[in-house]
């Protein structure tokens, strides 16, 4: 295409769990960039369209625009209707006011069922999120026991500011999921305790000291990032490791 033109990329972090890369190319000579949605404010049977390059070369080099619609929102996916094709992966779809709400990722085969990420997750991973713990084994040191525990974040444009660990005794249970508000305790929770985690390229190590564990209860351990945009609680685990 007459105007087309080619552009170096740097990758500047690659969240594997949602399947996204964070890129950072040279400003000048760039479009307008798409606007993110704030909020997910998304409902079934809404108006969308994906925006790629189905089946890459075959098709040319013209962008193509397949109106689709929205038909299920998932925790953390959105399905959509057809329009989906090869080659359409990594690429924007968006509302009728051109604001991208999701990018495209996947679909099931020999369906019209396919899937896009959420744009949420793109401004999570874009602030910066933890993308894998590891939980140790409980060890004594004189008269206290520590939990080893280590996080490791993506934080691509540098924009986490903190990263501090909560541990709390409580009845055990399934994961607790993250949220982006304080999630409140479950009938049976102790006092929270929380450490500072000393980061060091994207990862974070700390031995937390445990409080006092009672008959039938867990130890809970939940990463909590501050980031330019605020607090952001993780996923937290039950641990029944104790010195």
């Amino acid at each position: 295409l007459p105007d087309e033109k080619t552009f170096t990329g740097q990758v500047l972090g690659v969240d594997r769990n949602s399947d996204l890369a964070i890129l950072r190319i040279p400003e000048q000579g760039l479009p307008p960039p798409l606007t993110l949605e704030q909020g997910r404010t998304l409902i079934e049977t809404q108006r969308i369209y994906i925006c790629g390059f189905p089946f890459g070369s075959q098709l040319g080099k013209n962008i193509t625009v397949t109106p689709s619609s929205i038909t299920s929102l998932r925790p953390k996916e959105i399905q959509v209707a057809e329009g989906m094709n090869p080659g359409n992966s990594g690429g924007p779809v968006v509302n009728t006011a051109g604001n991208v709400i999701g990018v495209s990722v996947a679909g099931i085969k020999g369906t019209g069922i396919n899937f896009a990420i959420p744009a949420e997750q793109v401004h999570m991973v874009m602030e910066g999120r933890v993308s894998d713990a590891n939980v140790g084994h409980a060890y004594m040191n004189g008269a206290q026991s520590y939990l080893p525990v280590q996080y490791t974040c993506i934080d691509p444009l540098r924009r986490i500011r903190t990263l501090r660990v909560e541990i709390w005794a409580g009845p055990p249970g399934p994961d607790r999921p993250g949220s982006v508000q304080q999630p409140a305790p479950i009938p049976g929770d102790g006092a929270k305790q929380v450490h500072n985690v000393n980061v060091q390229n994207n990862v974070g190590k700390t031995d937390v000291p445990l409080p006092p564990l009672a008959p039938g209860q867990v130890y809970w351990v939940r990463p909590l990032l501050t980031t330019s945009r605020g607090d952001h609680w993780g996923t937290a685990t039950a641990t029944s490791s104790a010195a």
